[in-house]
C-alpha cells in the first residue's frame, strides 16, 4: 500500500535546492484505492479542512483525489458539514468557520462509495512556542534554523510547521519553503540516529510563520511511526504505510487529529 503524505514530511521545499540523484526503488505492489484521510482540526476560528485521497502505487505520481465523499464533524450533538473545494481536489472545507474547544469529543464521519468511516479525537493542548533562533552561514545574510525543537521532551509532544518566505526580497514568488519539526515524549534508538539532510538556507529578512501543534498520544505515535519509517531510516513512505497506526475505522488509513495551536510571525535575523 502506498500513501503520499506531503504535509508530514520533515521538509517540503517549494524551491529547488541542492542536487538531484537518481534512485531506483523496488516497491512491492499493495492494495490500492483505500481511503486516505489527512485531517488536523484546530482551535483557530477558521474554515477547517479535511483532505481525502486514495492509496496508489506510483512513487512519482500524485495521490488520486476523492471528490465525491460526504464529510461532517460532530461534537456535543452539533454537526457541521464539510463541502468539496472545486479549486483544490480532495480538499473539503467546513460550511462555517469554527474553533475546537476543550473537553469535547469530535467525531469525523465520511461516507464514500457506500461505506461509512469514522474517527474520534479530543483537543490536544499545546505549550507556548519556544524562542525561534537562527544560525548564520557564510555571509551574514545566509541563515538556517538553529536547534529550537528537541526531538525528545518527556513533558510535551509537538509538531512545528515553519513557513519561510523571502519572495519579497527576490521578487520571485517561488522563493518559499515549508519545514516540519517534531518533539516526542518517547523515542527509540532508530529515531535518535537520523540521516543527514540538506540544510535549508534563506536570506536575512525572510518572513517566518511559526505554528506549533499540540499532539495527543495517539497522533504522536502515528507521526513517530511515520518519520521512523521514512526520514529517520531513509526509506520510502510508500512501503511502510501498512504498519502505521490510525484512529480511523477499518478500511481507511491516515489520521484525524484535534490540535491546539501556538503561532507567531517573525523576521529572520
Amino acid at each position: 500500500m502506498k500513501v503520499l503524505k506531503k504535509m508530514l514530511l520533515w521538509s517540503i521545499l517549494l524551491v529547488g535546492l541542492g542536487c538531484e540523484e537518481t534512485t531506483e526503488w523496488q516497491l512491492a505492489p499493495g492494495t490500492n484505492g483505500q481511503l486516505v484521510v489527512e485531517a488536523i482540526l484546530t482551535n483557530e476560528n477558521k474554515l477547517q479542512e479535511v483532505r481525502l485521497t486514495q492509496t496508489y502505487d506510483d512513487l512519482n505520481g500524485l495521490a488520486p483525489s476523492i471528490t465525491d465523499a460526504v464529510v461532517s464533524v460532530e461534537a456535543n450533538g452539533v454537526s457541521v458539514d464539510f463541502l468539496p473545494v472545486r479549486e483544490k481536489p480532495g480538499c473539503y472545507q467546513s460550511e462555517i468557520p469554527f474553533a475546537l474547544i476543550d473537553d469535547l469529543e469530535y467525531t469525523l464521519k465520511i461516507d464514500w462509495q457506500g461505506q461509512q468511516y469514522t474517527a474520534r479525537s479530543e483537543l490536544a493542548p499545546v505549550a507556548p512556542l519556544p524562542p525561534i533562533t537562527f544560525q548564520h552561514y557564510g555571509k551574514a545574510d545566509s541563515l538556517a534554523f538553529a536547534e529550537f525543537a528537541p526531538i525528545y521532551n518527556a513533558n510535551q509532544q509537538a509538531m512545528y510547521e515553519m513557513q519561510v518566505d523571502w519572495s519579497h526580497l527576490s521578487n520571485d514568488p517561488s522563493d518559499q519553503a515549508l519545514l516540519y519539526f517534531y518533539t516526542f515524549s518517547a523515542v527509540d534508538i532508530g529515531s535518535l540516529v537520523r540521516p543527514v539532510r540538506d540544510t535549508v538556507f534563506f536570506p536575512r529578512g525572510s518572513v517566518v510563520i511559526a505554528r506549533k501543534f499540540g499532539l495527543s498520544d495517539d497522533y504522536a505515535d502515528y507521526l513517530r511511526a511515520l518519520v521512523a519509517e521514512t526520514e529517520w531510516r531513509g526509506g520510502a513512505f510508500f512501503g511502510a504505510s501498512a504498519s502505521l497506526p490510525t484512529n480511523l475505522s477499518e478500511g481507511a488509513v491516515g489520521f484525524f487529529s484535534a490540535s491546539a495551536i501556538a503561532a507567531d510571525t517573525l523576521i529572520a535575523e
